[in-house]
């Protein structure tokens, strides 16, 4: 039952963030409505928006790793799994025997055996706000493929970082794909007088 615990772990931790994030929000908005009633201008409680959406979030993270629980106790993996090596806070685990993803509300668990080949896909975008995200293409032997992100310049929710590694660590026979890029100029219109 050590999984259980680890699992468990993982689930108070994000139990707690939703208390310190509520806590938060609920302080933020009071200070916003303080000073909002005294310089009477009530357009400063929208920067709480930031926070209750932080706060979703944490709600989001929570559910999803009850989800994940319940699907592994269901299937009885959960005495399988191994210790949790990484998770990136928002939809997968890499364990000592499987990986656990939740790709469009769905949760996948394999075998790192059942992996046949991984690829890098860069989206680099330019512009005024240029932009680089990888993902990392996990491809199985049955032409399953999930796609995480492995690197962003941009501000996301989620914990990255590149897993390649790892996941050649535990099955040396996987396949290194060709790494594919995709471009995207921003251009700026102009209007014509």
């Amino acid at each position: 039952m050590k999984n259980k615990k680890n699992l468990n772990k993982y689930i108070e931790i994000s139990k707690g963030d939703i208390y310190v994030f509520s806590f938060m929000t609920v302080v933020i908005f009071l200070i916003l409505l303080y000073i909002s009633y005294k310089i009477n201008w009530y357009c400063f409680l929208l920067f709480d928006i930031v926070m209750v959406f932080a706060t979703i979030g944490k709600f989001k993270v929570y559910f999803n790793l009850k989800k994940i629980k319940e699907y592994l106790i269901n299937n009885q993996l959960i005495d399988k799994i191994g210790t949790i090596d990484y998770w990136n806070e928002k939809n997968y685990f890499l364990t000592d025997n499987y990986m656990i993803i939740l790709s469009n509300g769905a949760i996948s668990v394999f075998s790192y055996s059942e992996i046949s080949e991984i690829f890098v896909e860069t989206y680099l975008e330019l512009g005024k706000m240029s932009s680089i995200q990888k993902y990392l293409h996990i491809v199985l032997n049955t032409n399953d493929e999930y796609k995480i992100l492995i690197f962003s310049t941009s501000l996301v929710g989620e914990d990255f970082k590149d897993i390649s590694q790892y996941l050649l660590n535990k099955n040396s026979n996987i396949k290194i794909g060709e790494n594919k890029n995709n471009y995207k100029k921003r251009l700026k219109k102009h209007i014509s007088r």
